[in-house]
């Protein structure tokens, strides 16, 4: 195993074992009303478990609105992001390219209080966010057990987002801005995307297609498969695949779609005939590499029939 192989197999199994990590990372009370939240870790994981409560007033202190968990099998990539917005079928995909519908109103406007609360799939808190409104009180009403906040952030507008890409649990952390749905915050890094397609027209023929933005030109890759079908898709503990992606770690090789390196412009294109892969062949798979800052860098997971 070489170096960078061994880095990666020591990085798997750290993001096997860490809790992923995910912030609200701006909401919106205009129509229509949304949180977005983003995957700040460094893979791809599945959101699903996790919920959001949201609070809000007119004047004194905001009352409960709802909560909305987030069905298994919503992928987000590392530094992602997923939008719950208001109205529409519970869980569907809504309006916005990376949203969910919630099937329930957010009661906001520019000048009202309001409080967002994630958690994680054990009811944990893990972020929050109080926007004091007109006659709202001056300490967070509804801050859970293992959460913090500190400050006032008093503002009037519909864009409410996250300033930097830092999270100090402060009203500092937030400003208004225009919204940025499915992107970055003004004042944030774009974050580094890796995806991964395959495809086939049923022939025992495959495509691959692997590209980095921005592009990470040369980078080493690790491709990880597995035989395993998951339901939800993505919900295995390496990467989103079943514990037999550990053993498909290849050797590497120029050009190979399973462990190579990828060209000038950050990417890799491969193509097999017909009659390469066997017929009915089941494949979970997502890629792998190294960030120039040295961490774990992950596609979504990709599912396959040949």
């Amino acid at each position: 195993m070489t170096s960078i192989r061994g880095c990666l197999f020591v990085l798997l199994l750290l993001a096997i074992a860490a809790p992923a990590q995910v912030v609200i990372n701006e909401f919106h009370t205009g129509s229509p009303d949304w949180v977005e939240l983003r995957n700040v870790s460094g893979v791809a994981f599945d959101f699903g478990g996790w919920s959001v409560t949201t609070y809000q007033s007119t004047s004194g202190v905001p009352v409960l609105e709802g909560t909305f968990t987030i069905p298994y099998g919503t992928v987000v990539p590392s530094a992602g992001f997923l939008i719950l917005q208001e109205y529409g079928a519970p869980g569907m995909p809504g309006p916005l390219p990376c949203s969910l519908s919630t099937g329930f109103n957010y009661g906001w406007a520019q000048g009202r209080s309001v409080e967002v609360i994630l958690r994680s799939p054990q009811q944990m808190a893990a972020d929050y966010v109080y926007r004091k409104g007109s006659g709202g009180p001056q300490a967070p009403p509804h801050l859970p057990p293992g959460a913090a906040w500190a400050g006032i952030f008093s503002a009037i507008g519909d864009g409410c987002a996250r300033a930097t890409d830092q999270d100090t649990d402060t009203a500092s952390d937030w400003h208004v801005t225009s919204a940025t749905p499915c992107a970055s915050n003004s004042g944030q890094s774009t974050g580094q995307n890796v995806v991964l397609n395959v495809a086939t027209s049923g022939a025992g023929d495959v495509s691959v297609i692997i590209q980095t933005t921005p592009p990470l030109p040369g980078a080493e890759f690790v491709t990880l498969t597995s035989s395993i079908d998951l339901v939800p898709n993505g919900s295995g503990p390496v990467l989103g695949l079943a514990w037999d992606a550990l053993s498909s770690i290849h050797p590497a090789q120029p050009g190979s779609p399973f462990h190579a390196w990828l060209d000038p412009q950050g990417a890799l294109v491969f193509a097999a005939p017909p009659g390469s892969v066997p017929p009915g062949l089941h494949l979970e798979a997502v890629v792998a590499m190294l960030d120039p800052s040295g961490g774990l860098l992950a596609s979504g997971v990709v599912e396959i029939t040949f």
